[in-house]
């Protein structure tokens, strides 16, 4: 049941519970139940995330080689900023590897521009992303579990509709973002308290 459970969230991570206890033959409360105590103990977190030229922000994948020992505290620093979207040690905890995003039209960001300054760092290379060529809900990650190809379009939202122009975010927006950075799967009551908005 679990396992079925996460390949729809991977597929469409608000998916209502009930639309997952009937495709899988449970309990509304079952599912509920399971993904309260798989998110507690860590296992399972849904975020929300904007799609960078949706709103005018590029997405680039840098490299930082650092001295011994000071790859944990740079990672966990990285991963406290809110342009980094992933971090991850790598090349025997000596490198990190992240995805930052920024503005398309700043002429950097304040991790890259700080990061050079950054006194265990050794080198940093910096790369941006001209093109995603795999992922999002039709990617081969969300075909990778015991939902049969019926079952799992059933989970599939609908193709989303990029904006010819970047959108600009109002405070409310920003606000709306942030708390589903914390929770992709935040409540219409929430999001409203957090936006000031009616539900």
């Amino acid at each position: 049941m679990e396992l079925g459970l996460l390949q729809a969230l991977q597929i469409y991570g608000r998916v209502p519970f009930s639309q997952v206890a009937e495709v899988l033959g449970v309990s509304d409360q079952t599912v509920a139940r399971r993904y309260q105590a798989l998110r507690a103990s860590g296992a399972v977190r849904v975020v929300g995330q904007t799609a960078p030229d949706a709103v005018g922000e590029e997405s680039w994948l840098v490299r930082v080689a650092c001295t011994p020992g000071a790859a944990d505290g740079l990672a966990r620093a990285l991963a406290n900023r809110p342009e980094t979207s992933w971090v991850h040690i790598a090349s025997g905890g000596s490198e990190i590897v992240c995805m930052v995003r920024t503005p398309a039209q700043a002429a950097t960001s304040s991790v890259l521009a700080r990061l050079p300054r950054t006194p265990p760092v050794t080198q940093v290379s910096a790369h941006c992303v001209v093109h995603v060529f795999f992922g999002g809900p039709t990617s081969q990650l969300t075909k990778s579990g015991p939902l049969t190809r019926a079952q799992a379009e059933q989970f599939r939202p609908p193709d989303p509709v990029l904006p010819d122009d970047p959108v600009e975010l109002t405070g409310g927006d920003r606000a709306l973002l942030a708390e589903l950075a914390r929770d992709g799967r935040t409540g219409f009551r929430e999001l409203a308290a957090a936006t000031g908005w009616s539900q």
